[in-house]
């Protein structure tokens, strides 16, 4: 059994290609779409979470990454708000897409020696959630390349 407030319980978990959506900006930042899974059996969860992660915003993400292999912690958790967790919704073509915010609380980026991910609990509930993982790779090539100025 899994740590319920484990940013890593979920095992469903799999970081495939639909469970990440990026889209460069102009300014170096890659704003993302990240899914949401629960290590509950929940209905009332968010499906995704929007967050923008420039390269200054990488770098410290980094930094926090490395501190965890240098102190051999599991991982190091800061209160985060910055994502904007969304219900499931649906564009006009049918496809899937970020619906109705989702109102949390104790909003957290979880940071671990191979990647950071994101966890929160449903407002007024004990309900917890975290998103898909990012791998220190990628954060390395947004604070390095700005991926948006490809």
């Amino acid at each position: 059994m899994s740590d319920r407030n484990d940013c890593r319980g979920s095992p469903t978990s799999s970081g495939e290609a639909q469970d990440i959506i990026e889209t460069p900006l102009a300014d170096g930042a890659v704003a993302f779409q990240l899914r949401c899974h629960a290590g509950q059996d929940v209905w009332d969860v968010p499906e995704w979470a929007v967050l923008t992660i420039t390269p200054q915003r990488a770098r410290r993400l980094l930094r926090l990454c490395e501190t965890v292999r240098t102190l051999g912690v599991y991982k190091i958790a800061d209160f985060d708000d910055d994502p904007d967790f969304h219900a499931w919704g649906e564009d006009d073509d049918g496809n899937e897409t970020p619906g109705e915010p989702i109102r949390t609380e104790i909003d957290q980026v979880c940071c671990y020696a191979d990647g950071v991910r994101w966890s929160a609990a449903v407002r007024h509930t004990d309900w917890i959630f975290s998103t898909e993982e990012i791998p220190v790779s990628h954060l390395l090539e947004i604070a390095e390349h700005g991926l948006g100025s490809r």
